[in-house]
């Protein structure tokens, strides 16, 4: 009868997933670019289940079952729901549902290691956050002995104890409206301890880190307001968990700003990965935002960044704050930031991805394009060295006379065999194995010898390189007889090649082969610009590398710039 009943239960929760889903599908329900692509892949993800490339099952007996923990067991402690059960919405159980409900076939574990889950402000994070806490602790079972996980240690951290104070506090508030918990618990030294099992909920700030845990669960709390310097807390927070069979890392955070290093990066990682650039399986991510071309003074966006609109953020509340901020740049960046969920700052992504692949097309016979050119990118020795060349093409005349091009490029990419990076780890292995990466001992001297072949055998005329750590490449594209353009990166340099470069991505008029390397590096590219409004990547910024990417635009750049001709030829190997 008891699995009768679960089944019934799953069943139910089931449905209430499935219309999500389709509701998102359909556009009932208005979502982001970013919860349509989580919805995407958790379909996708069903149809191959247990497969070879993807051993992986999906139970919902499981899944359902802590779904159901949330109203049955907390209860609100705080506002106009104070001391009623903690009934979830259809977004968040959507979010556990995929959490809990995949798992592995080798062992029964959980298969997301890492959660990525990102909303605007005010959307329930913090009574969500302490819900989830609480199953950690109480009720999560360990698959090696179907009982509950044995000294659990759940760590809610931040940067600041009064920040970690937040989820806690909640924490506590919790127990004291359930006499289940009650029961089963002990408060004391700011640390809740289930008497069952042993499990605890503990607040950690970076103030005072911790060595030599073994955490469970690892919570950390607005990760936008993580720095550089907290590097060593974050390290020593992710990397302790090595005796659990199924530990679970949790960042959940609104938007930051150019300055949150940490963050910015998980942030471009995780859309990297729910929206198939990158893969990894043990990532879920679910992201509430408004879209880029979105204006927040439009109330049918705010759900895309707020899906708990109406419940614990208010229609009401949300116009106030336009009308307070609506009318300065400062003001409505904080509305985009916290109630959009967006990042507002100097910094941005450069390329959008639809964008990119309007241009991957076959190529035309390069021997009939009127230009050319070619750029190089050498990087640091733990980055790609790229680089790429460049065929310009007239297809059509402006009325006042101006000749409109298209520009066809392919790039070429080396890594050292000896690097820091672990080349057998996604998506590096996968590109060295699709050959859009060559592993070379000497990178450098092999993309060189490569480079020379193809612009002497094609008479490419000019090429263009950094002299920061292009000087002996410069010399030697000189001593062969090429024109090796300085280009040093810098705002100066790249400010039109990318304005103009980006120009003709969303125009369609750049062609690409279809390469992952490069779409990959396209949407891990980020532009910085200075006070002037002029143009840069960041690659400290950026989450990954983009060193192909930045030797397109240096190639297209001197493409660009070429006189016309009418014939010509250019092949790469």
């Amino acid at each position: 009868m008891a699995k009768e009943g679960s089944r019934l239960i799953a069943s139910g929760v089931s449905l209430r997933v499935e219309d999500y889903c389709q509701a998102v599908e359909d556009g009932s329900v208005v979502a982001c670019d970013r919860v349509k692509d989580a919805v995407l892949r958790y379909r996708l993800d069903m149809q191959r289940q247990s497969t070879p490339d993807f051993p992986y099952y999906f139970d919902s007996v499981k899944a359902a079952s802590v779904c159901e923990f949330f109203p049955l067991i907390l209860r609100h402690s705080i506002g106009e729901y104070a001391g009623k059960p903690l009934v979830l919405e259809d977004w968040q159980i959507f979010g556990l549902w995929n959490i809990f409900g995949w798992r592995r076939d080798e062992d029964r574990t959980r298969r997301f290691r890492k959660v990525y889950w990102s909303m605007a402000r005010k959307n329930g994070k913090t009574t969500f956050v302490a819900g989830l806490s609480h199953y950690l602790a109480m009720a999560d079972i360990d698959p090696r002995t179907g009982k509950p996980e044995a000294i659990g240690q759940i760590l809610l951290t931040a940067t600041k104890k009064e920040q970690a104070n937040i989820a806690y506090g909640e924490c506590e508030r919790m127990v004291q409206q359930s006499k289940t918990m009650q029961t089963r618990t002990d408060i004391r030294n700011e640390t809740i301890t289930y008497t069952h099992n042993g499990s605890y909920i503990r607040k950690v700030s970076s103030d005072k880190p911790f060595d030599g845990l073994n955490p469970h669960c690892v919570v950390m709390d607005e990760v936008h307001a993580w720095g550089q310097h907290h590097r060593k807390f974050y390290d020593t927070m992710v990397t302790g968990s090595g005796s659990r069979s199924q530990p679970l890392h949790v960042i959940i955070t609104t938007a930051g700003d150019d300055k949150s290093d940490l963050w910015l990066q998980e942030y471009n990682y995780a859309t990297n990965v729910v929206s198939g650039v990158s893969k990894d399986e043990t990532l879920f991510a679910l992201i509430y935002e408004l879209d880029k071309n979105d204006d927040f003074e439009d109330e049918s966006t705010w759900i895309k960044a707020n899906p708990n609109l109406g419940i614990s953020v208010k229609r009401e509340y949300l116009r106030e704050q336009v009308n307070k901020f609506r009318h300065t740049a400062i003001g409505r960046n904080l509305l985009d930031r916290f109630h959009g969920n967006r990042i507002v700052s100097s910094t941005e992504k450069a390329f959008d991805l639809e964008d990119f692949e309007k241009c991957v097309k076959p190529y035309s016979d390069w021997s009939q394009a009127d230009g050319y050119g070619a750029g190089v990118d050498l990087g640091a020795r733990d980055d790609l060295a790229a680089y790429a060349l460049c065929a310009r093409f007239p297809v059509d005349v402006t009325d006042d006379g101006k000749t409109v091009y298209r520009y066809e490029i392919r790039t070429k990419a080396y890594i050292a065999a000896n690097c820091n990076r672990d080349l057998t780890a996604m998506p590096f292995s996968q590109f060295i194995f699709d050959e859009e990466i060559i592993k070379a001992t000497y990178p450098i001297e092999d993309l060189t010898e490569s480079l020379l072949g193809d612009l002497e055998a094609n008479d490419i005329g000019t090429a263009a390189y950094d002299p920061y750590n292009g000087q002996q490449l410069g010399e030697k594209l000189t001593k062969a007889g090429v024109v090796a353009a300085r280009m040093a990166q810098n705002q100066s340099n790249f400010n039109e090649a990318i304005r103009d470069f980006i120009d003709l991505m969303k125009n369609g008029r750049l062609v690409f082969a279809d390469s992952k390397l490069l779409r990959w590096c396209a949407n891990n590219a980020i532009i910085a610009k200075d006070r002037q409004d002029r143009w840069m990547f960041d690659k400290a910024k950026s989450k990954d590398k983009i060193d192909p990417i930045v030797a397109a635009v240096m190639a297209y750049r001197i493409a660009s710039l070429q006189p016309e001709r009418s014939t010509g030829k250019l092949y790469v190997i």
